[in-house]
């Protein structure tokens, strides 16, 4: 019966050696961030691993004796093979975040199961059979590998790769490109297929009598780490893939237990290492492109063979010495000339780039960005480019600021990275120096910030402001416009505090310094010469006139802040009425505590303060991404959801609210458009977290979020085709929708009485139909509980609701009279007429019981008209977000809101009821009264005569009047 491994046991010596080398693994953990637990698992777990190979490795050798067979295919010295830990290199300076990642993928390989004892497995024989169980070339052996490294001075045998130090380099101060060994793995291995790289590695070592078993784990690589790194990593993510089957999983074990390898005999310390690296690179290269030294890698190269020689001699060694060295080279280095700038000055530019760019490390972040994204193709991968910039910049500062917008505009398509030339960064007798021209942006935006806007007496808190968000390329990218390579939005919130005057400014100097909109002025100014002032600027037609609008909106500001000065002694006291309307149109901030409590401006502030916790009202923004940049900025982004069979987000869009009718709005709804339509629901998906549809185009966002379900209604009218344009796959008129989205149609029913009851006179028959097509991934009848309607007959499950009262305008929505209107008796419009606003709108009632009923946890209202559905939210308590038209409709809309909360607080039985609200009310009320009575009985008091007409202001506060909104005027 076979033994297992479990019966056999450690004798002293090895029990002493796995518990030093766990706690070496705890200590070297712990160094590498993991917290003391976390470590002391890790190594319990390599330490069982460890125990179990060493316990296997002791049974069959034991049964191999009983049976008199050989020992185990790796000849040489019997006994248990010494491993050391895997050890980060202290020094590991900019690859330390390359060697944690490598340290990643070595840990994702133990814990594969297949490869759990790979560190202590011996490589594999060639056998009689090509099976999986089969090297392809002569293990190793000690006493041969002794008698050739005397004989020839190298050997050449097959390996366990784990022998090899993974963190072993010749060079470890260059920096290593993940991505670039990660490209050589895809290119070395494609789809994860195991095979031999063309070339072998090669390990140095100091004599031939080396005790190779002691230091296994440890072997010196003499060849690139590309060639050994490409494989961990390229394992690594074929065992995470899962894509990698048991069969793939065994020809990588047998790979890596058979991989050839040349010793050589280097005696001649680190010189001797550093050259036969360099040597045997370039061999490699002419197989392996991504093994090719970037011009830093170079640099750093030189760097490091120039500080090793110092170390050795402890004498400064001059740029001639080191390029006497490399001149011994010769026929070395010719390989590498062709591509990587070696020229006579090699060795030269070598230093002088690594001594004044790379050892800054802004400079050395530039170029992990340029490399990361286009490796050997980056636009600044030459020794001489990176000389004229050091030249051609002052100062480190100066210099960090070219190579971070240089950066930028190639990142960001600003510029074509093949347009960099030397040339180009030099300049010429025609061609102006894109670093002069870099120097000279930031020159003149300094001087205008700090000298030209302030002496010219524009807002200097704003101005300091600006400074502050603009004048470093990651506060601009953070603050401004974020990049096209980033994915989120500008944090420009601080830009709503700026005077319109300081806008201008900020845009002015965002042209100056980041775009190309004014690089015609600045390169006209540059061939002035060095002794150009930026003020030379002013003679200059583009830059002129746009300074010229900037102090002009400067002076106006000036001169309304002087106006409102000399009245301000006439407004030092305030009506009552005046300060709650402020409050309520958002003049002045809801703060119930300034006031105090019991006046009308208490409770104005408190109702001001209920609706914006529940209510946001924006102005419609011109473009798509801004409708998405708006919802993702509030309450209803996408992390506020539905759930299923609980809840669901409500998208609202009314064809007769989107707009007014230029003529008969009382008769006529607006026309609608495509473009307008796609532009509100293509935006609103996408900021609720949608994700477009790519096939038809970048913009096409016509997926909503799980639980979201956008309501449209056609008001009646034959615009089905047009309502759900925003969800076709074409343009063409009858196209498909996408094949994941659902539409539901409710019917709505709206009572004869009232709908004729608008008019004098009806003709024709009176259309009472109108139709909500529901657009959703799932049905509502699936997504949603069944739920009885609280207003009307019937339940949720039903696709028709009615009968539905719609309300009559009141006088101060109608600026006048509740008179109904006879048919084609209206007056023509006219500056100075009164008319309805959203004369076709829906009634609240209708909003507040599909609340209900579709249980809607939050509402996004594309058309907020005038507000029933916000009031049926501010009901319910659910938050609410509007588009409105304009400014002046938003604040309007918002006071109106503020008075149904007031009232609401007096209304007994609502949920806002204040008993403290309702009778300071009724006495306000009553105290009215009795005064009125008082001027009637009193003959020496003479009551008013009768006011003209109400003015301008009284109008704006009391009257949504018909403003044409941002779709209105997109839509024509």
């Amino acid at each position: 019966m076979p033994q297992h491994y479990s019966k056999w046991k450690l004798n002293k010596s090895e029990q002493k050696k796995v518990d030093d080398e766990e706690q070496a693994l705890v200590a070297q953990l712990i160094r590498a961030g993991k917290t003391k637990n976390e470590a002391q698992q890790q190594a319990a777990q390599a330490k069982e691993v460890q125990v179990k190979a060493m316990k296997e490795a002791k049974m069959q050798r034991s049964q191999a004796k009983k049976a008199g067979n050989p020992p185990a295919a790796a000849g040489g010295m019997p006994g248990q093979p010494a491993l050391t830990n895997l050890n980060m290199p202290a020094d590991a300076q900019k690859n330390q975040g390359y060697y944690e990642s490598l340290m990643e993928a070595i840990n994702t390989i133990l814990k594969c199961p297949k490869f759990s004892d790979i560190r202590v497995a011996e490589p594999l024989a060639i056998t009689d059979g090509v099976d999986a169980s089969s090297g392809v070339q002569a293990v190793f052996n000690q006493q041969e590998a002794k008698i050739a490294l005397q004989k020839e001075g190298a050997y050449r045998s097959a390996i366990n790769l784990f022998w090899l130090d993974p963190f072993g380099s010749p060079t470890p101060t260059v920096p290593l490109s993940k991505k670039r060994v990660q490209e050589l793995g895809s290119f070395a291995f494609p789809g994860y297929k195991p095979a031999h790289l063309a070339d072998s590695f090669c390990v140095g070592v100091d004599a031939p009598d080396t005790d190779f078993h002691a230091l296994k784990g440890n072997w010196r690589p003499v060849s690139p780490e590309e060639m050994h790194h490409c494989i961990i990593f390229t394992l690594a993510a074929a065992i995470d893939s899962g894509e990698v089957d048991d069969a793939g999983l065994d020809q990588w074990r047998t790979m890596i237990l058979s991989c050839p390898v040349m010793i050589i005999l280097m005696d001649g310390g680190p010189d001797q290492l550093f050259w036969q690296a360099f040597k045997k690179r370039q061999q490699v290269v002419a197989n392996y492109e991504a093994c090719r030294r970037t011009a830093r890698q170079l640099a750093y190269e030189v760097a490091s063979l120039k500080a090793q020689k110092e170390a050795e001699s402890g004498e400064i060694l001059s740029v001639k010495d080191l390029s006497d060295l490399f001149a011994l080279h010769q026929s070395d280095m010719a390989i590498a000339s062709k591509r990587t700038d070696m020229a006579d000055g090699f060795v030269k530019d070598c230093i002088f780039v690594f001594e004044k760019m790379l050892s800054d490390p802004v400079c050395n972040a530039c170029l992990d960005v340029l490399e990361e994204k286009y490796g050997l193709s980056s636009p600044l991968n030459s020794l001489q480019k990176m000389r004229v910039i050091i030249e051609k910049s002052e100062s480190t500062p100066t210099r960090q600021w070219v190579m971070e917008v240089i950066t930028d505009m190639v990142i960001n398509g600003q510029i074509d990275r093949e347009t960099i030339s030397k040339s180009y960064l030099q300049g010429s007798g025609t061609n102006a120096s894109l670093v002069e021209l870099l120097k000279l942006k930031l020159q003149t935006v300094k001087h205008f910030l700090q000298v030209e806007m302030p002496r010219s007496q524009f807002h200097v808190p704003d101005l300091k402001m600006i400074e502050q968000k603009i004048l470093t390329l990651s506060d601009y990218r953070v603050y401004v416009t974020p990049g096209k390579a980033g994915n989120r939005e500008a944090d420009n919130k601080w830009m709503s505090t700026l005077k319109c005057s300081s806008i201008a400014c900020l845009k002015l100097v965002e042209d100056i310094l980041y775009t190309t909109n004014l690089n015609g002025a600045m390169i006209a100014l540059l061939r002035k010469g060095k002794g150009a002032s930026p003020l030379e600027l002013m003679e200059i037609e583009t830059f002129s006139l746009r300074w010229k609008a900037a102090v002009a909106a400067k002076d106006n500001e000036i001169a309304a802040e002087r106006a409102l000065d000399g009245k301000q002694k006439d407004q030092e006291v305030e009506e009552e009425t005046d300060e709650c309307k402020k409050i309520a149109l958002g003049s002045v901030q809801a703060e119930p505590s300034k006031y105090q409590r019991g006046s009308a401006q208490h409770y104005t502030a408190t109702a001001a303060q209920q609706v914006q916790i529940y209510v946001s009202l924006v102005v419609e923004p011109p473009t798509l991404a801004g409708v998405a940049r708006v919802i993702e900025e509030s309450q209803l982004s996408g992390k506020y959801q539905g759930a299923q069979g609980k809840s669901c987000i409500m998208i609202h869009f009314d064809v007769q609210l989107f707009a007014e009718a230029v003529k008969r709005p009382d008769r006529r709804a607006p026309a609608l458009t495509a473009a307008l339509l796609k532009k509100l629901v293509h935006g609103a998906i996408k900021g609720r977290g949608g994700s477009p549809n790519q096939k038809v185009g970048p913009d096409h966002y016509d997926k909503p979020l799980d639980g979201d379900f956008i309501f449209l209604n056609d008001g009646g009218r034959d615009v089905v085709d047009i309502l759900l344009s925003p969800f076709k796959t074409k343009d063409a008129k009858g196209a498909a929708l996408a094949h994941y989205l659902e539409v539901s149609e409710v019917t709505l029913c709206l009572s004869q009485e009232s709908v004729e009851s608008k008019r004098k006179l009806n003709r024709g028959m009176t259309n009472q139909i109108q139709r909500w097509h529901v657009v959703s991934t799932e049905s509502l009848a699936s997504w949603l509980p069944e739920r009885k309607h609280t207003k009307y007959p019937g339940t949720n499950r039903g696709n028709c609701i009615g009968w539905i009262g719609k309300d009559m305008y009141g006088a101060k929505m109608m600026g006048g009279s509740d008179v109904a209107v006879e048919d084609g008796k209206e007056e023509e419009r006219s500056d100075d007429s009164f008319e309805p606003a959203f004369y076709h709108h829906l009634p609240e009632s209708l909003y507040s019981d599909a609340i209900g009923a579709y249980e809607v946890r939050g509402c996004l209202d594309l058309t907020p008209g005038c507000g029933d559905l916000a009031r049926a939210c501010l009901l319910r308590r659910v938050p609410y977000l509007g588009l409105g038209m304009t400014d002046q409709h938003c604040s309007l809309l918002k006071a109106q809101l503020v008075e149904f909360i007031k009232m609401q607080m007096r209304s007994e039985g609502s949920t806002y009821y204040s008993p403290e609200w309702a009778a300071a009310s009724d006495s306000a009320t009553t105290a009215k009264e009795e005064k009125k009575r008082k001027n009637q009985s009193d003959p020496k008091i003479q009551p008013k005569p009768p006011k003209k007409p109400k003015n301008k202001k009284k109008d704006e506060e009391e009257l949504l009047e018909d403003s044409d909104s941002a779709s209105e005027t997109e839509a024509k």
